[in-house]
């Protein structure tokens, strides 16, 4: 005889490697979020003006504001990353739609030059924990621990 246990399969590398590099994430995303939300009002004008923008006020609050989505979703990146790890239905899809879409941000606010390259850190991490978190053996033990958490256990 089988306990409800030995119905959901053991969990692949795959997606351990993939929890990994979303806490990695997490943490670049707070780091990089926390400097760019509390860096001084006066350094960042010094910066910009040297750079060329005209207008440096705008621009010091767009990066505030950014510094600030940045930590929230690596918060919200944080708090997922454990029960995608553990195979919960519906966490997986939501951190692979957060992840891509900030990462898509991220890209175009580089590309249209309000960000730079490092800031690209954090979302390459995201694409890779998305790259690993969706192959075939991830997708496989998602799909069969979904299906073992079902026959084993209700919602209240």
């Amino acid at each position: 005889m089988s306990s409800p246990r030995s119905s959901v399969p053991p969990r692949p590398r795959i997606v351990d490697a993939a929890y990994a590099v979303w806490l990695l994430s997490t943490l670049v995303l707070v780091v990089q979020g926390l400097v760019g939300a509390t860096t001084s009002g006066e350094t960042l004008r010094d910066q910009l003006v040297a750079g060329g923008v005209d207008d440096p006020g705008a621009f010091t609050v767009a990066v505030r504001i950014a510094g600030v989505v940045a930590v929230v979703v690596g918060l919200v990146i944080g708090a997922l990353a454990g029960p995608v790890r553990a195979g919960h239905r519906g966490f997986r899809p939501v951190a692979v739609g957060i992840s891509v879409v900030y990462a898509a941000a991220a890209f175009v606010a580089v590309a249209v030059g309000f960000a730079t390259v490092i800031w690209l850190l954090a979302p390459i991490l995201l694409l890779v924990a998305v790259a690993l978190a969706t192959m075939p053996p991830a997708r496989r033990w998602y799909r069969e621990a979904e299906a073992g958490a079902g026959t084993t256990t209700e919602s209240p």
